[in-house]
């Protein structure tokens, strides 16, 4: 997401566990976003720590960029790729849809519509598309039938195929892949699979299927990232759940 990476309390690796109570949920996300950042370059701790401040300001402005680019990148690479992937086998969604016209999909249209459909909801019942295309209805806070294996959602066990779609899977990989290719190495790791990475995905996703034109904006509280944040609450009230740990366990595979 779209967001200054570095603006939790800056607490050295050593010290997390021990500044959890005093932090609350958002800045403890921050503050655990900027330790994996640490591990990734270790001298970023000494310079945040004892570098001059517009030593700082300077390298959180360059590493905001560096997301923004990323974001950015990741929007228009997933934005017709994502509709390629849920087209039937014979390569047609009806009506057809383009990723450059984003005013069409959504819930506009009835195969995005009925992926981003809050889970608790019956896209085919009556009044339920009107009322998610006058957003009289949040669908931003709830889970969607693309997050879940083969778009099926059981409510007797809610947990059952949580965040394993395919559309997801290959969404990741997809990204992934070409993370790997711009770092122009053959031996460069692929990005580690966690909770964090995976809302990030599944956001993109939920954006490349909608008809939102606006993925973040610093003025407007948008859908993309009213639904990232509650992927994470949900993932902090449960990260000792293991079932959740199941989940992660099952994308590492």
């Amino acid at each position: 997401m779209e967001r200054p990476i570095i603006s939790a309390p800056l607490v050295p690796n050593d010290d997390v566990s021990k500044s959890k109570e005093v932090l609350t949920p958002e800045e403890l996300r921050r503050s655990e976003a900027y330790c994996q950042l640490a591990r990734l370059y270790p001298p970023l701790e000494q310079m945040m720590m004892d570098g001059p401040e517009d030593d700082i300001t300077r390298m959180v402005t360059m590493i905001q960029r560096g997301v923004t680019r990323a974001n950015s990148d990741d929007i228009k690479s997933l934005r017709s790729k994502v509709l390629q992937w849920i087209a039937p086998p014979n390569g047609q969604l009806s009506p057809p849809l383009r990723g450059s016209l984003k005013a069409d999909q959504g819930f506009h249209h009835s195969t995005t519509g009925s992926l981003l459909c809050p889970v608790h909801l019956n896209w085919l019942g009556e009044g339920v598309r009107d009322a998610l295309l006058s957003r009289e209805v949040d669908s931003a806070s709830y889970w969607p039938y693309f997050v879940f294996r083969d778009f099926i959602y059981c409510p007797e066990d809610p947990w059952a195929g949580l965040l394993q779609s395919t559309l997801l899977v290959t969404a990741f990989q997809y990204i992934r892949d070409a993370e790997v290719l711009v770092a122009g190495r053959e031996d460069a790791q692929a990005p580690e699979v966690t909770l964090s990475s995976i809302a990030y995905i599944a956001t993109h996703v939920r954006y490349a299927l909608s008809s939102d034109t606006v993925f973040f904006s610093r003025d407007v509280l948008t859908e993309a990232h009213v639904f990232y944040d509650s992927m994470l609450r949900f993932f902090e009230l449960h990260k000792n759940d293991v079932r959740l740990q199941s989940i992660l366990a099952w994308w590492a595979e």
